[in-house]
């Protein structure tokens, strides 16, 4: 059995990810549409805003 040829999972190459911060505007719209579609109730979108 050849093991040598294998990366550890730490060697592997891994994708660089980078993040933006959100708007207020963006969560807002995102959130709605969460309630929109049932995902969050209204009572947690509430939560989200006060």
């Amino acid at each position: 059995m050849k093991f040598n040829n294998y990366k550890s999972n730490l060697e592997q190459e891994q994708p660089e990810i980078s993040f933006q911060p959100l708007s207020s505007d963006k969560i807002e719209k995102l959130t709605e549409l969460l309630k929109d579609n049932r995902v969050i109730t209204e009572s947690e979108y509430d939560l989200i805003f006060v």
